[in-house]
């Protein structure tokens, strides 16, 4: 027997695997994306709309006229873009104050404890951006299903008035 055939190999530990290393970065890479798309995560309310489904309800029973319910979240980007895109432009803004009370159901809590997910779920709401037509007493009448443009969106407020 020679030297080299009574020497034994034996594996060097270095603590962490590279392969361990990767994952955990891929792991806090995805996290962190997925926060930065979900948004503030805080309620927004837009202007001129009710908040909440009590206050839509009051108003519209009040001004005798149908209700524009929004489903949204803080978190949500679609809902971002209708904001952003639809309902902050004047002329979508005319058509809704003129026949409709805007009502917004905010869903960035979805705690039990926040009333509007017993909203949401009384009217089958299952994702959002969701946007529904209502009686004043809360029937729905049609739900917004069209792009998220404002002539698309003032296009079934009409179809909604006639």
């Amino acid at each position: 027997m020679n030297d080299q055939d009574e020497q034994q190999v034996t594996p060097v530990k270095s603590g962490m695997s590279i392969g361990w290393v990767v994952a955990v970065l891929l792991v806090a890479v995805a996290w962190a994306g997925a926060y930065a798309l979900r948004g503030s995560g805080e309620k927004e309310v837009v202007e001129g709309w009710a908040d909440g489904m009590a206050a839509g309800q009051i108003l519209a029973q009040e001004t005798d006229k149908p209700m524009v319910v929004f489903f949204t979240a803080g978190w949500c980007p679609p809902c971002k873009v209708i904001k952003k895109n639809v309902l902050a432009k004047s002329e979508v803004n005319d058509a809704l104050q003129a026949g409709f009370v805007p009502v917004q159901i905010d869903l960035t809590d979805q705690s039990s404890s926040n009333p509007n997910m017993a909203t949401a779920q009384a009217y089958n709401v299952r994702g959002i951006p969701a946007i529904i037509a209502m009686t004043p007493k809360g029937e729905p009448i049609d739900v917004y299903t069209g792009e998220p443009q404002p002539t698309a969106f003032i296009g079934w407020l009409d179809e909604l008035s006639q």
